[in-house]
């Protein structure tokens, strides 16, 4: 008896355990889109940080988008609220490590008075680097 009362502990412990998924990187860059927007004071620090754990991996093209999406929104109220451009670099790396590729679609889609503005501030911390650094890169097809 005891055994299968063991037994169906380990089963509910793994059943508790998350799964990670592509939208892991979704939901994280929402929450913290979502917080930022409803004038929460969102730790971009922790939602970096939380990114770089997740693990490399192939996201597909409609996420792709919509993560970059609600990246410029990122970028640009944080240039509104004159958010640590360190940080935000780093949000943006991380994002790139878990999700290669976004940074590129990120650059492409921004509006060109966002990356103005990114170039002009003394605070972005070199996003505008990173960024400008994704869009040169030249991505060869394997075939």
């Amino acid at each position: 008896m005891r055994f299968v009362l063991f037994l169906l502990s380990l089963c509910f412990l793994a059943l508790a355990v998350p799964l990670r998924r592509d939208t892991d990187v979704l939901s994280l860059v929402s929450a913290l889109n979502e917080g930022l927007q409803n004038g929460q004071v969102s730790d971009i620090s922790s939602v970096s940080q939380s990114l770089a754990s997740l693990p490399s991996t192939a996201v597909t093209g409609d996420d792709r988008a919509q993560i970059a999406i609600q990246a410029v929104t990122i970028i640009t109220v944080s240039l509104d609220k004159n958010i640590d451009g360190n940080k935000l670099r780093e949000f943006i790396v991380n994002l790139e490590k878990c999700a290669p590729g976004v940074s590129k679609e990120i650059y492409r889609i921004m509006n060109v008075g966002t990356v103005a503005k990114l170039r002009a501030s003394s605070s972005s911390g070199g996003v505008a680097t990173v960024l400008n650094q994704a869009e040169l890169k030249v991505v060869i097809p394997v075939v």
